[in-house]
């Protein structure tokens, strides 16, 4: 909680700027890929992403940017019923996706910044604090139903990227960017706050998962930028 009032500050701070300085509001939309852990990547597949940010320019190419993203990766639960050998026993999930609740401090860079130049390439990477969630699993066999709930888990957080905008008009723009998120969730414990109603090999005696990697993944944008009068 202390990491996530840190973040939330500075991004604050960054906004009271905005009064002194020509700002942009930015809105996204796009696609998310798990990159790792093992379990994650393999367990989890790609879904939707939404975000939006302010971004204050520093000079022509150099810029301060907050961002909040919103990623979702939906549960493989068919996968995993599978290679649990469990296929023919009529079991049936809903629930298990992960959500990430992503804010961030970047620095972006364009590599050149022209009046007459309406498509610009830029790169940018930052530091920020993730919020990672798992939705209520859900699991029956046409009899018995159980359901394993969790407790989300914060990690610090960075990111680097690269994108390019074009300039539709003075005010707005399109940008498109790819970015590599990596949260470091390595050895933070996820609790469940009903084991009892689905068993578990990977849960201890408190309940509790200890996450043996990061959580990382890359994210894909699409998105509009308005430049404020």
């Amino acid at each position: 909680m202390k990491k996530a009032i840190f973040v939330a500050m500075v991004l604050f701070s960054m906004s009271v700027l905005v009064a002194q300085t020509k700002t942009a509001i930015m809105v996204n939309s796009g696609l998310n890929l798990p990159s790792s852990s093992e379990y994650f990547s393999k367990y989890w597949g790609a879904s939707y992403n939404l975000g939006g940010g302010v971004e204050i320019p520093l000079n022509p190419q150099l810029s301060f940017v907050g961002y909040i993203d919103y990623n979702n990766f939906s549960f493989d639960a068919d996968k995993v019923i599978q290679e649990s050998d469990y296929s023919n026993q009529g079991i049936t999930t809903s629930g298990g996706n992960i959500h990430i609740l992503n804010l961030s401090v970047n620095i972006k860079n364009r590599f050149s910044q022209q009046a007459s130049q309406k498509t610009v390439f830029y790169i940018l990477g930052g530091i920020g604090y993730s919020n990672v969630s798992i939705s209520d699993l859900t699991v029956t066999d046409g009899r018995n139903v159980g359901t394993l709930s969790s407790e989300s888990i914060g990690a610090f957080s960075l990111n680097i990227g690269l994108g390019s905008e074009y300039a539709v008009s003075p005010t707005v723009s399109i940008f498109a960017d790819a970015r590599y998120v990596f949260a470091f969730t390595n050895g933070s414990i996820l609790k469940y706050t009903n084991p009892d109603n689905l068993a578990s090999r990977n849960l201890d005696k408190e309940g509790a998962y200890v996450l043996k990697n990061n959580t990382n993944y890359i994210p894909f944008r699409v998105g509009i930028c308005y430049n404020l009068p």
